[in-house]
């Protein structure tokens, strides 16, 4: 444990580590107040459901060609810039209401660009992570990163319903706004080698090179099945996110008849409960195991899915979301862990926008489903929930046997080239 907290010593993991906290914390704060503002004006799930999927539409475009700009391009500029767009796609709403001229076309079109440039920084801060920090490191690292991101969700979440309740949603979503100014000057603080990719195209690039770094990444992506299973089943985490927050409002005023602060309440459950994974994860990296704790989290997320949908008070809603938190928030780390001891550094961009495209995808379709559902019944809606992690746990399985047959045959190869070698002195 101390190991781990030693890389706080290093000054660009300590500004990234605060970065990416403040970075979700803000987008915390105006994720649940858009869905809430939605709510209060519309009175409907489906319209919940209509709200994500726009949030996730432009993204799927932009996902398969983001990884090679990551990839060759300067990315702490890219980080900064992403930053502060994303304050100034945000303050559209507030700046909207306090000059009088708003309109819900100004409030779908802040919340189309905002989660655009959402969906540049998620993988670009990934690709950041894995250039300041050695392979030693990296394993700490990202769970390190991970408790940041799950304490600002916590955050984020209780701050949010006390905004709500005691401002209004403007002002909260005024504040998530101001967050973002905060986390892109601390990525000023970060150094990180030039990248070689960026260094051989800094001249001009024709569509030609472009096109070709493009198909290069995805092939890699599907010929290596290793990857491609293990990057399917980390893409399997954020439509689960999701689809709860499509029902987590309606859940909280319908059935459990709460307010602002329940919801916050409630939803910094899953916060708590996902720091609680990213502790555990880091005690974990070292343990070879993590298949095995990957295929049990995802069955226990599947059933703590379903034992929050019986619950009729704000406590035990609390305490069922903080185990789903944390049951979930381990399928996070450790799928991507997996993930990553198996791609190639240069190629890393290219496949968490891949990563990105397949998951904005899911999302988008099991938001619109999950909403239909929830309109039939909000249990429903949770029992679908549960029965889709199906899906990563047969992914995370075939990724294990894909490797396990690939080092196989990589050492089968290597007592090959020893016996070769014998015989040659021979």
């Amino acid at each position: 444990m101390k190991n781990n907290y030693s890389l706080f010593k290093n000054k660009s993991f300590l500004f990234f580590f605060f970065a990416a906290l403040f970075g979700v914390l803000g987008e915390g704060i105006y994720g649940l107040t858009a869905i809430v503002m939605v709510l209060e004006k519309t009175e409907s799930i489906v319209e919940i459901g209509k709200l994500l999927v726009l949030t996730l539409l432009p993204s799927v475009v932009l996902a398969p060609i983001l990884g090679v700009f990551i990839d060759r391009f300067n990315k702490i500029k890219l980080a900064l810039l992403c930053n502060f767009l994303r304050f100034a796609a945000i303050a559209i709403i507030p700046a909207s209401v306090a000059f009088g001229f708003f309109y819900v076309t100004i409030f779908y079109v802040s919340i189309l660009l905002s989660y655009m440039i959402w969906f540049v920084i998620e993988p670009l801060k990934e690709s950041i992570l894995k250039e300041i920090l050695s392979p030693e490191e990296y394993k700490q690292g990202i769970s390190l990163v991970q408790g940041a991101w799950q304490l600002g969700l916590l955050a984020s979440a209780i701050i949010a319903g006390m905004l709500m309740d005691r401002l209004g949603t403007t002002e909260a979503i005024f504040a998530a706004s101001l967050v973002y100014i905060l986390a892109g000057f601390l990525f000023f603080g970060i150094n990180i080698k030039v990248n070689k990719e960026a260094r051989k195209h800094k001249g001009k690039s024709t569509l030609k090179q472009y096109r070709g770094e493009l198909v290069q990444g995805w092939i890699y992506f599907f010929q290596n099945k290793t990857v491609l299973y293990f990057a399917l089943a980390t893409s399997m985490v954020l439509p689960f996110f999701y689809s709860i927050n499509t029902l987590i409002a309606p859940f909280n005023y319908q059935t459990l008849k709460g307010d602002g602060i329940s919801l916050g309440i409630i939803d910094g459950g899953a916060g708590i409960g996902s720091l609680i994974s990213a502790i555990l994860c880091t005690l974990w990296v070292r343990n070879h195991a993590i298949l095995r704790v990957v295929l049990v989290a995802i069955s226990l997320s599947a059933l703590s899915t379903v034992l929050f949908s019986l619950t009729t008070s704000v406590p035990f809603a609390f305490i069922m979301y903080l185990i789903m938190g944390m049951f979930i928030g381990m399928v996070k780390v450790l799928t991507r862990l997996l993930l990553f001891e198996q791609v190639e550094e240069k190629l890393i961009g290219r496949v968490m926008t891949s990563v990105s495209f397949v998951s904005l995808t899911v999302s988008i379709m099991m938001s619109l489903l999950i909403a239909f559902i929830g309109e039939v019944g909000l249990t429903y809606g949770y029992l679908a929930i549960s029965m889709g992690l199906i899906i990563p746990f047969v992914l995370t399985w075939k990724g294990s046997k894909s490797r396990s047959l690939t080092n196989f045959f990589v050492k089968k190869e290597k007592c090959s080239d020893k016996e070769e070698g014998v015989y040659d002195a021979n």
